[in-house]
C-alpha cells in the first residue's frame, strides 16, 4: 500500500541545506532523484530553465504520525502521570498544531548533471551532489522521502487527467496564490495598523503631503546647493529627522533638548558604518566633494535609516555643474511617511530635495495604489515591483483575521495549473518485446530474484559446459551481493524475492512493472481480440507512484507498431531498465549493478562474478542494435523535457 505525506511529515522534516552532502544511505539518493523525474515531467517556469513547481496537498494524518505516546512522554516529560491523562494531552495538543484537515505546500526542483535541489515552501529539504565523500544520515529522511515521491506522483496522475485544472483552481486556498487588492479598500477591512508605517500619518496630513508630492519639480527645475560640507549634511539630517517624528523616541534615549551635532543624529539613526565621514575635515566641502572619487560613492555612507536591504532610506547629495541636488529614495513599503514628512520638511527649509518616488509614495499615502497578495509561503520582503504588469508599492500576506472580506474584495490572478510533457514513442516488434524483457528483468533484480540475471547470461552463451561449470561459485556470490544489497533476504535462496507489491520493494521496481503489465496487456488483446487466460490478459494492477501509461498497437506479426503515451519519469525509468539489459547483454554485471546500488563492496562483487562467467565469443556480447534504438527514442523524450522552453 503507498504510504502518502501528511502533515506531520512535513513538520517533522529537519529543515536545512546539507551543503552537496550525498545521503547517508544510497537508497535516499535514488529516492531524491525518482522525485526530479517525476518533477521534470512538468514544463518548467521560465524559459531555458530546469526550476520546476508544483502545489501538492497533504492530510493532517494521525496523533501517532506527530508523536507516539511513547515519544510525547519523552518530548512533555510526563513521566509519573497516567497514561490516559498523557494521552489526553498529547490529543489535544495534536489539534493544537494541525486544526485543519488538509494542508498545501509547494513543492520546487531544480538540477544539473551532477547537482539537484528539492524545496518545499522555500525551505531546503534536500540538495545534494554526486561525487562528494561526506557523508550525512537522519533515519528519517528515507521514510520521507518515499512518501514525498509517491505524494508527487499522486499529483502527476491528477495532473495527467483533463480535470486537473479546474481541480487545482477549485481546492487550491486562497492563501496560496496570487491577488490585489487596493489599499484603501484593504484599510477599511483591516485597518491602518496592518499596514506598515503610513499608520502613523491621519488622514488630512495624507491629503496635505499628497498634493504637494504630486506637483513636485521636475529633477533639472530644482535648485542646487552651491557648496556642501559633511557638516552642513549632519545638520540636514537633524532637521529631517526631527520633521519626521524621530526625536519622540519612546525609548527615552533622547533628551527634552535634542543635541545639536547632527553626526550624533546618524549614528543612531543612520548606517554609520563609513567612518571615512566622520573622520574627514567636517567643514571642507573638497573633502565632502572627495567621497564621490573614491569607494565610498556606493556603500552606506549617505544611508540615513539604517535597516534590511528593502527598508533603507537614502539621502544622496548628487553634484553637478550648478552644485548639489539631495536625492531622497529607498524603501516605500516601510518608510513612506517618513520620506514624504522628510521630503516636505527640506523644501519647507529652502533645503530643495528630489523624492525619486514622490508619485508612488503619494498614492500610498492616500491608499490609492494596490498592495499585492503573495501565497504564504513566498517572502513579502522580497518582492519585485512589477507584478502580472501591474506596478505594486507593497506586498502582503492574506490575513487570519477578516480573511474572508479580503478575499471577497480582492482580484485573483488565474492559478498555474502545469500540463505534462506528455510525449509518444512508437515501438517497432523488436523494439516492443526487449522492452518488455527490460522491464522484466529491470522489476525482477529490484525484488531479489537474481537467479533471473543468471537464466539471461545463460540465454546469451554458447559456452554452456563452461557457464555451468562456475554457477555454484557464481550463486554464492550472487547471494552474497544480495545479503549487501537487500538484507531482509539473508539466508534465503537465490530464487526468493520480496514481491513485486511488498512494502519493501522499491517503487521503481514496483512501476517498471506497471508499466509491463500495460505493454503486454495491450499487445496480447491486440494480437487476439477474443482474450485468453494467460495473465497478459489481466487487467493490470498500478501500485507504482507513477501514473499508467497509454498503449495502443496497430499492424500484425513482425509488423506490429506499439504506440506508448508517457511522461519523460516513465521515459527514465525505462530507459533505466534497457540500459541495466543492455549491460547484462555485454556481461557488465559492474554496470548493471550500479543501478541498484553504491555499495563499492557489492559493486565489486558483481566484478568478480563477471570473471566467472566465459569470455563472449565471436558475435556475443555486443551492443543490440535494438536495445541501441530503444535507447536513442527514450532519450529524445529526457532531453526534450530538459530542454523545454515555456510552461505554456
Amino acid at each position: 500500500m503507498i504510504s502518502y505525506l501528511c502533515e506531520a511529515d512535513i513538520e517533522n522534516i529537519e529543515w536545512r541545506s546539507l551543503g552537496n552532502h550525498p545521503f547517508g544511505h544510497e537508497a535516499d539518493w535514488r529516492t531524491a532523484r525518482d522525485i526530479l523525474r517525476m518533477m521534470e515531467s512538468f514544463p518548467p517556469k521560465e524559459k531555458d530553465s530546469r526550476v520546476r513547481s508544483l502545489w501538492f496537498c497533504v492530510k493532517r494524518g494521525e496523533p501517532d504520525d506527530w508523536l507516539t505516546l511513547d515519544e510525547y512522554r519523552d518530548y512533555a516529560e510526563f513521566y509519573d502521570e497516567p497514561a490516559e491523562m498523557v494521552n489526553t494531552r498529547r490529543l489535544e495538543e495534536w489539534q493544537q498544531c494541525f486544526p485543519d484537515e488538509t494542508y498545501w505546500h509547494e513543492a520546487t526542483s531544480n538540477a544539473e548533471d551532477d547537482w539537484m535541489i528539492l524545496i518545499i515552501d522555500n525551505r531546503v529539504v534536500i540538495e545534494v551532489a554526486k561525487g562528494k565523500e561526506d557523508v550525512w544520515d537522519d533515519p528519517r529522511i528515507h521514510k520521507t522521502l518515499k512518501k514525498m515521491r509517491a505524494s508527487i506522483g499522486l499529483v502527476l496522475e491528477k495532473a495527467c487527467r483533463e480535470d486537473y485544472e479546474e481541480y487545482l483552481s477549485k481546492e487550491l486556498p486562497m492563501r496560496c496564490r496570487h491577488g490585489f487588492i487596493k489599499r484603501s479598500d484593504y484599510w477599511e477591512i483591516c485597518g491602518k495598523d496592518n499596514c506598515y508605517d503610513d499608520a502613523k500619518m491621519g488622514d488630512e496630513e495624507a491629503r496635505t503631503l499628497a498634493a504637494e508630492l504630486k506637483r513636485q519639480q521636475a529633477k533639472e527645475s530644482i535648485p542646487r546647493i552651491p557648496s556642501l560640507c559633511a557638516r552642513d549634511y549632519f545638520r540636514i539630517l537633524k532637521d529631517a529627522y526631527i520633521a519626521a517624528g524621530y526625536h519622540n523616541d519612546s525609548e527615552g534615549l533622547w533628551s527634552a533638548v535634542p543635541p545639536e551635532d547632527g553626526r550624533a543624529w546618524y549614528e543612531r539613526f543612520g548606517d554609520a558604518r563609513d567612518e571615512v565621514i566622520f573622520t574627514m575635515d567636517q567643514g571642507s566641502p573638497e573633502a565632502f566633494s572627495e567621497l564621490y572619487s573614491g569607494d565610498h560613492f556606493f556603500n552606506h555612507t549617505f544611508e540615513i535609516l539604517a535597516g534590511s536591504s528593502i527598508s533603507r532610506v537614502y539621502l544622496y547629495p548628487r553634484p553637478d555643474e550648478a552644485g548639489w541636488l539631495l536625492s531622497l529614495f529607498g524603501s516605500i513599503t516601510w518608510h513612506s511617511a517618513d520620506m514624504a514628512r522628510i521630503w516636505h520638511h527640506l523644501n519647507k527649509t529652502e533645503t530643495p530635495a528630489y523624492l525619486s518616488d514622490a508619485n508612488d509614495v503619494a498614492r500610498a499615502l492616500l491608499g490609492e495604489d494596490e498592495l499585492f497578495i503573495v501565497p504564504f509561503n513566498e517572502s513579502i520582503w522580497h518582492q519585485g515591483k512589477s507584478h502580472f504588469g501591474r506596478e505594486v508599492i507593497s506586498c502582503i500576506h492574506l490575513p487570519e483575521e477578516n480573511a474572508e472580506a479580503v478575499i471577497a474584495q480582492a482580484e485573483w490572478m488565474k492559478v498555474p495549473a502545469p500540463k505534462p510533457l506528455l510525449a509518444e514513442v512508437v515501438l517497432d516488434n523488436d523494439e516492443a518485446s526487449i522492452l518488455m524483457s527490460a522491464l522484466n528483468i529491470y522489476s525482477r533484480i529490484w525484488v531479489g530474484q537474481y537467479d533471473h540475471i543468471e537464466w539471461e547470461l545463460r540465454n546469451l552463451t554458447l559456452a554452456f559446459s563452461e557457464f555451468n561449470l562456475k554457477e555454484n561459485a557464481r550463486k554464492k556470490a550472487w547471494l552474497l551481493m544480495r545479503k549487501l544489497i537487500l538484507p531482509e533476504l539473508s539466508d534465503m535462496p537465490l530464487e526468493a524475492s520480496h514481491g513485486i507489491w511488498s512494502e519493501h520493494t522499491d517503487d521503481r521496481g514496483q512501476t517498471a512493472y506497471d508499466i509491463l503489465q500495460v505493454v503486454r496487456h495491450a499487445r496480447a488483446w491486440h494480437k487476439n481480440t477474443e482474450g485468453g487466460i494467460e495473465r497478459d490478459f489481466d487487467r493490470p494492477w498500478i501500485h507504482g507512484s507513477l501514473p499508467p501509461i497509454q498503449c495502443s498497437c496497430e499492424g500484425e506479426g513482425d509488423g506490429l507498431l506499439m504506440t506508448i503515451a508517457l511522461t519523460p519519469a516513465h521515459a527514465a525509468l525505462m530507459a533505466d531498465a534497457a540500459s541495466v539489459m543492455s549491460s547484462i547483454v555485454q556481461q557488465d554485471l559492474f554496470e548493471a549493478m550500479s543501478h541498484y546500488t553504491m555499495s563499492e563492496e557489492a559493486l565489486d562483487i558483481a566484478k568478480s562474478i563477471e570473471e566467472l562467467l566465459p569470455s563472449p565469443q565471436k558475435g556475443e556480447g555486443g551492443v543490440s542494435p535494438t536495445i541501441e534504438s530503444l535507447l536513442c527514442k527514450l532519450g529524445e523524450i529526457i532531453a526534450q523535457s530538459n530542454h523545454a522552453k515555456d510552461a505554456s
